[in-house]
């Protein structure tokens, strides 16, 4: 690490302990991170997404909004919106389908966290994910969750899935209306693995999509079913 960045991290790590709020990032290709703050007040709480419109600052946006879960705005800077610019030109000018702006949240850990335990919670609470603790000196600790499967079977035999397209869940149940919005974004991820499969000279069969848990939510899910003669060489 850097001198200039040693120093960063002391700033950034103070202003956690103050609780002041920032957002942080870096984008693809960029030797140097961006940086916003909430110079003065507080952060905007906002109930619905149009009243995003006409504003300029780092959203963070739940899945759905509710008053216990509204959208937060960062003070304007101008870094967040030349990033998102990027991303609209790219898709207006179809150089790409979909992208997705990731958010990122810093969160202070309280004094008696256990990974562990948190990791029984996730276990209970995403009982259809795929739920991961690990632990490296090089690493560090880090712990997910996620619906996809990337590759699974034995024998010869295997599968994948294209899972996209969110709905919250309807009294606990899973949706069976899909809007065309959704199904659309599915399908980019759906073809995009039926392409890599066949260029590989591989015949999929294929069972979907349909709807699948993902924790509180749902989304639509596609199976790939193949067969491999050389499980060696995956």
């Amino acid at each position: 690490m850097t001198l200039e960045e040693t120093n960063n991290c002391e700033i950034i790590d103070e202003l956690i302990r103050q609780g002041r709020s920032f957002a942080m990032y870096r984008n693809p290709g960029e030797e140097e991170p961006h940086f916003l703050m909430q110079t003065c007040g507080e952060v905007h709480l906002i109930r619905k997404m149009e009243d995003l419109n006409g504003r300029t600052g780092f959203v963070i946006a739940p899945f759905r909004v509710t008053p216990q879960c509204p959208i937060i705005l960062i003070g304007a800077k101008k870094a967040y919106e030349a990033c998102f610019d990027v991303f609209i030109r790219a898709l207006r000018e179809r150089t790409f389908d979909k992208l997705v702006l990731s958010r990122r949240m810093t969160v202070r850990r309280e004094p008696g966290f256990s990974p562990a335990a948190a990791f029984y919670r996730a276990c209970r609470r995403y009982i259809y994910s795929y739920v991961y603790l690990c632990y490296t000196p090089q690493t560090g600790v880090w712990m997910g969750s996620t619906p996809e499967i990337i590759l699974s079977g034995e024998k010869g035999e295997w599968n994948t899935v294209a899972l996209a397209g969110t709905q919250s869940l309807q009294n606990g149940e899973l949706p069976q209306q899909w809007d065309e919005k959704n199904r659309e974004e599915q399908e980019y991820v759906a073809a995009y693995i039926r392409k890599q499969l066949r260029s590989l000279g591989i015949s999929p069969t294929e069972k979907g999509p349909y709807p699948a848990f993902a924790g509180a939510l749902s989304h639509l899910k596609t199976d790939f079913h193949f067969s491999l003669n050389d499980s060696q060489r995956l």
